[in-house]
Parts: structure tokens; C-alpha cells; sequence
């Protein structure tokens, strides 16, 4: 039984290290994009979560009114040939704001941003 609780116990830690390790040069956490500022009317988070699971938060400000639409779907991180980022994003149903597709792609963590597709969003603080 001791064996076997060992077994276990190491095999969890091989587990937790992989998973770590694979998650490295991804993006994790919250960024939001604040476009009501330009006149567009679109507020859109993005929130990276673990193994590749990606939220997709759009608000739609119009005439005082807004409405709000989540999309749930998967985002992978990937580098090109010429050393620049891209990812990749496959939602279960889009909108006009947030569509599936391969986008380029760039981190800042001086400044706390990521830019899609030239878009700069802003790391979310808790």
C-alpha cells in the first residue's frame, strides 16, 4: 500500500510539472479592450484559462443601453517562421466582435498587455 501511495504520489508531481511546462509562453488571466472610448460601442475581455479554454466578454454599449454576450471556446498560442506569435481561436458560436480565426499575436509583460491582431487589451488587475 506504501508503494503504491508513493507510485501515486509521484506520478501527480510528473503531472503537475507537465502541465506547467506546457503552459509556459502562453497567456493566462484577463485583458479587456475598451473601445467605447473610439466611438465603437465595444467593450471585449478576453479571459485565458487553463488548457487552452478561452471567455470571450463582449459589452455593447448603444443609446444608454447595453448588451452583454459570452462566448466560450479554445485559443492556441503558436510561433511563426519569422519568430512572431499567433493565436489561434475556435468559439462554439461567434458574433460580429469576436470570431474564430488565426490572429497575430504579441505579449508585453513590461506594460501588462497583449495585442491581437494589432489590438492592444490591457492585463485585468484583482
Amino acid at each position: 500500500m506504501k508503494k503504491f501511495a508513493r507510485v501515486l504520489a509521484v506520478a501527480l508531481v510528473v503531472v503537475t510539472l507537465c502541465a506547467t511546462l506546457a503552459s509556459c509562453g502562453k497567456v493566462s488571466g484577463a485583458y479587456v479592450c475598451d473601445a467605447t472610448a473610439f466611438g465603437s460601442g465595444a467593450k471585449i475581455t478576453y479571459d485565458f484559462g487553463a488548457f487552452g479554454k478561452v471567455t470571450a466578454t463582449v459589452e455593447l454599449s448603444l443609446l444608454g443601453n447595453t448588451e452583454t454576450k459570452t462566448l466560450e471556446g479554445k485559443y492556441e498560442v503558436t510561433e511563426t517562421e519569422d519568430d512572431k506569435m499567433e493565436i489561434t481561436f475556435t468559439y462554439e458560436e461567434e458574433n460580429d466582435n469576436v470570431k474564430s480565426g488565426t490572429y497575430s499575436f504579441e505579449i508585453d509583460k513590461e506594460n501588462d498587455t497583449i495585442k491581437i491582431a494589432g489590438i492592444t487589451y490591457k492585463a485585468v488587475k484583482d
